[in-house]
């Protein structure tokens, strides 16, 4: 047995040893698409996270070389980002902040993230380059990714991304050139416009009143047990998201709707919501009553 494990030991050693591809280099000021997910598809971003990254990401454009932010989704699992590039290879000036965030996660973050310890990032960076003609196809599958996720039905609904900025509804970042994405996009002074292109260009999505009620009741729901609302709609496991989704159920129960009917939205199975709404205690009904009482008529 001895010569086996050595060999399978030498082979895994020479695997490790393979070196990366190298990058191919892209030409300063074409655009480009950056993204990357965490370790195994966690949910590793809460808002305080995305504020940390977003700090640590300012910091490091400072010494990129002229690197631009366009846009960006922070989702909870996966970050997109689109940048003019500057001259400092990217590796070399991204890598630090995310060595730095990682560290973060893992020093401060430790009670909300158990499972974060060790490894964050579960790749290097994926880039892709943009013809600037398609920036703003680009940046509106940016500020859409909150809705395909089913957390927000419009996307100034949400903090997550960049869009909020472009529409004159938050204080853009540092280092966030709005005016050059509205200018790329064709909305140069008219975001307005821009916005009606976002929304135009989000997929569509089947009876929006009863989307869009099924996002609230989770997000109700997920306010009662203090989840993270995208663990409550993506199926998460953790005691918290179980029992906002078993509430979410109760709730839409009350309302005369099946539990089968939410279960795409709240990430789980027919039967699986099934078996949620069968396991709601007297503790989980008293919870739902609740909730159903600070519901008005438009809900019926």
């Amino acid at each position: 047995m001895l010569p086996i494990r050595t060999e399978r030991k030498s082979r895994l050693a020479d695997t490790e040893s393979m070196p990366r591809t190298a990058r191919i280099p892209l030409p300063v000021g074409c655009l480009v698409h950056v993204w990357f997910r965490f370790v195994d598809g966690r949910f590793v971003l809460d808002d305080p996270g995305r504020a940390e990254y977003l700090r640590r990401l300012v910091k490091a454009l400072r010494s990129s070389g002229g690197w631009v932010l366009i846009s960006y989704a922070l989702m909870s699992s996966h970050v997109h980002l689109l940048l003019l590039v500057g001259e400092v290879p990217l590796g070399v000036w991204i890598q630090p902040a995310h060595v730095g965030f990682a560290q973060w996660i893992n020093g401060t973050r430790r009670e909300v993230h158990p499972k974060t310890l060790g490894h964050v990032f579960g790749e290097r960076p994926n880039d892709k380059p943009i013809p600037l003609e398609r920036a703003g196809v680009e940046i509106a599958y940016h500020h859409n990714n909150p809705i395909e996720a089913g957390v927000v039905m419009c996307p100034s609904e949400s903090t997550w991304t960049s869009h909020r900025a472009y529409v004159g509804a938050a204080t853009p970042i540092p280092g966030l050139d709005v005016s050059r994405g509205l200018e790329l996009s064709g909305f140069a002074d008219d975001p307005d416009g821009f916005h009606r292109f976002v929304v135009s260009r989000r997929k569509a999505l089947p009876n929006d009143r009863h989307a869009r009620q099924a996002v609230e009741v989770a997000r109700r729901a997920a306010r009662v047990t203090a989840a993270p609302l995208d663990e409550v709609l993506h199926g998460s496991r953790t005691r918290a998201a179980a029992r906002a989704r078993r509430l979410a159920i109760g709730v839409w129960s009350r309302l005369g709707r099946s539990a089968a009917s939410l279960a795409s939205h709240v990430g789980v199975s027919a039967s699986a919501a099934a078996r949620a709404q069968k396991a709601l205690s007297v503790d989980d009904w008293a919870a739902v009553e609740h909730l159903v009482s600070g519901l008005d008529d438009s809900w019926i």
